[in-house]
């Protein structure tokens, strides 16, 4: 399951019990931005996230990168502390922005500044950190913290999962990730 995510606690009780993982989209790390872009409101969604993060079900962070709207690195890094402080295990999937119609919004978002935005969080300190919407596996795979192995790759649409146990299949690290353990 994935969105922006605005659930009331009752509805998170209530659709908890169905759920192995789930994949919030954080569009902004201010009020302003996704007032302004949204009409919604950032709080709420790292609510959210806490509230996800402090349950059994697997979570996951997804941000769109979108040029000139969340792409200065000041309120890039300042969203992967928080990140970082709240879980520093939870993947955080950095998305490449396409716009839908001509002058929507903004311009295709370069590989390079989502690469540049991928060093910068695994400086920080984030492990699982990969690129969506970018066609490169060294960026697009996941890599476990210990002995830095693939453990996680990303082609296109298609993802092979090396994990053996939910651990490392090189030095049998215990990776706090869910995911079938066949190719999915």
């Amino acid at each position: 399951m994935g969105e922006q995510w605005f659930f009331s606690e009752q509805c998170w009780q209530l659709i908890k019990p169905y759920l192995d993982a789930i994949n919030i989209d954080l569009k902004f790390g201010t009020d302003y931005q996704y007032q302004k872009i949204c009409h919604g409101r950032y709080q709420p969604v790292w609510n959210n996230i806490v509230q996800v993060n402090n349950s059994p079900v697997h979570s996951e962070i997804t941000n769109l990168i979108i040029p000139g709207i969340n792409d200065d690195q000041k309120s890039f890094l300042t969203l992967v502390k928080k990140i970082y402080q709240l879980n520093k295990f939870i993947p955080v999937h950095l998305s490449k922005y396409f716009p839908v119609e001509p002058n929507l919004l903004s311009v295709v978002t370069s590989d390079k500044q989502l690469i540049n935005f991928y060093q910068q969080a695994r400086k920080i300190g984030l492990p699982y950190i990969y690129l969506g919407n970018v066609n490169n596996e060294k960026y697009n795979s996941t890599y476990c913290p210990h002995c830095l192995t693939t453990i996680i790759t990303r082609i296109g649409y298609r993802t092979i999962n090396y994990l053996i146990n939910n651990r490392c299949p090189r030095c049998l690290y215990s990776i706090n990730i869910y995911c079938n353990e066949q190719t999915i």
